[in-house]
C-alpha cells in the first residue's frame, strides 16, 4: 500500500513538472489593446470584440470584473466616457460583469436596428451593381 502511494506521488510530481514544461515555454499571444472608443457607431463592435479578446487572453492581467471594467473604462471618450462616468463610484464602475457594461454601450451608441441597416446596406449594394 505504501509502495502504491509513493509511486503515486511521484508520477503526480512527473506530470505537474512536465505540464509546467508546455506552459513556462509557451507565451500567449500578444494581443493588441483596443483603439479608444467615441462613440461612433460603426467602431462599437470592432471595439468590443477586439476588447473580449484582449481580456479572455489575459487571465492573469484581468483577474476580477473589476479589473476588466476598469481597463474597458479606460479606453473610452468624449461622449462615449460622459455617458458611462456616472456608473463609476469610488473607485469602482457599478457593473456586475463586462458583459452588462457592453450591452449599457450597445443600447446607448449601437445601432438600434441592426438588421434594417443591413437589409438597407444590401439593397444598396445590388442597386449599384446589376
Amino acid at each position: 500500500m505504501e509502495r502504491q502511494l509513493t509511486e503515486q506521488r511521484m508520477i503526480s510530481t512527473r506530470l505537474a513538472q512536465l505540464d509546467g514544461l508546455g506552459t513556462a515555454h509557451s507565451k500567449p499571444a500578444d494581443i493588441p489593446d483596443p483603439d479608444t472608443f467615441d462613440g461612433s457607431r460603426e467602431k462599437l463592435h470592432p471595439f468590443i470584440t477586439k476588447l473580449r479578446l484582449k481580456i479572455a487572453g489575459n487571465t492573469n492581467r484581468f483577474p476580477d470584473v473589476q479589473h476588466q471594467l476598469r481597463y474597458t473604462f479606460s479606453f473610452l471618450r468624449g461622449p462615449v466616457y460622459d455617458t458611462m462616468e456616472p456608473h463609476l463610484h469610488e473607485n469602482r464602475i457599478n457593473f456586475t460583469s463586462l458583459e452588462e457594461f457592453t450591452d449599457v454601450l450597445r443600447t446607448a451608441f449601437g445601432d438600434p436596428d441592426e438588421v434594417k441597416t443591413a437589409v438597407r446596406k444590401l439593397e444598396a449594394l445590388r442597386q449599384n451593381n446589376r
